[in-house]
């Protein structure tokens, strides 16, 4: 039976359109969020983006400036995964370039707690065999890390 793992801190791979949306979401949700992609200029941009986004929707009225600025300050950004052993899930959401991807797990499944989530719609990955338990939800397999324990 798998230990069920209270959900505080998300990392997300990908700080492009999906993963700063994703970011975003979780921001607003009260979630802390470690948002990584290859170089801070990307970064910055992503921020850039959810910043505008968010003052938008305070202009809408949807959104107040306390909440707003309590979603900014929920993110952090990093162009490195050491950080992502907080998480207690990590969703990748990075280009669609198999290269990439298995890059990005070789790099990240090493600083993942062994209790932590990892959803990922990439199907041909280290995770996908061995004893890792995997479900499919709209499109994106979770499974626990098991750091450590091999690629699979």
């Amino acid at each position: 039976m798998t230990k069920s793992v209270k959900i505080q801190k998300i990392g997300i791979v990908g700080a492009g359109q999906m993963g700063n949306g994703i970011a975003q979401v979780c921001a607003q949700c009260g979630y802390s969020v470690t948002l990584a992609d290859i170089s801070e200029a990307v970064l910055e941009k992503a921020i850039k983006g959810l910043h505008g986004r968010l003052q938008r929707l305070v202009e809408k009225e949807r959104l107040t400036q306390n909440e707003m600025e309590s979603a900014i300050a929920n993110i952090s950004t990093t162009t490195d995964y050491a950080g992502f052993g907080a998480c207690d899930l990590v969703i990748e959401a990075a280009t669609e370039n198999e290269a990439i991807k298995k890059s990005i797990f070789e790099k990240l499944i090493p600083a993942l707690r062994d209790d932590a989530i990892l959803a990922t719609n990439y199907f041909d990955h280290p995770l996908s065999g061995g004893d890792r338990p995997a479900v499919s939800l709209y499109g994106y397999a979770f499974h626990e890390s098991r750091a450590g324990h091999g690629a699979g």
